[in-house]
């Protein structure tokens, strides 16, 4: 590993610079690991989506409404009182809108115009193709 510095502003947590370039192996090794991180978070969002879902049928066999802004807000309350960073609470905030979004999107039923087939995703470049292809292998 590199030897590093590290840099920060008052508001911001410490950043490590490298002081040396990194090498190619130092890279990709980094990289295999956002790339497992990244497959293991597709598999906890799809997972809440399920519950979500599950929670759906709940509410529509009780007969309640499938909206319910108090239980955003407390999701959103939980997620940012949980973050320990290095993400900023409005981005956390962003992502678990989306996250809420999708999920109300789900329990409504409405399909997603941007669904694709097993080809990948749509207007994918050769590069992203190949990397969804070998995410769908491995």
């Amino acid at each position: 590993m590199p030897r590093t510095l590290s840099a920060s502003r008052p508001s911001q947590p410490a950043v490590a610079l490298p002081l040396s370039p990194p090498s190619a192996s130092e890279l990709e090794h980094w990289r295999a690991e956002i790339d497992h991180v990244d497959r293991v978070l597709v598999r906890l969002l799809n997972l809440r989506a399920r519950l979500a879902l599950k929670v759906a049928g709940l509410k529509r066999s009780a007969g309640l409404p499938l909206h319910a802004p108090a239980r955003e807000r407390e999701v959103l309350r939980n997620v940012t009182e949980t973050n320990p960073g290095p993400l900023g609470l409005s981005a956390v905030v962003r992502l678990f809108r989306l996250v809420i979004r999708e999920s109300r999107r789900l329990e409504e039923g409405s399909p997603d115009k941007r669904e694709t087939n097993d080809e990948g995703p749509p207007r994918a470049g050769p590069r992203r193709a190949a990397s969804v292809q070998a995410v769908r292998t491995s």
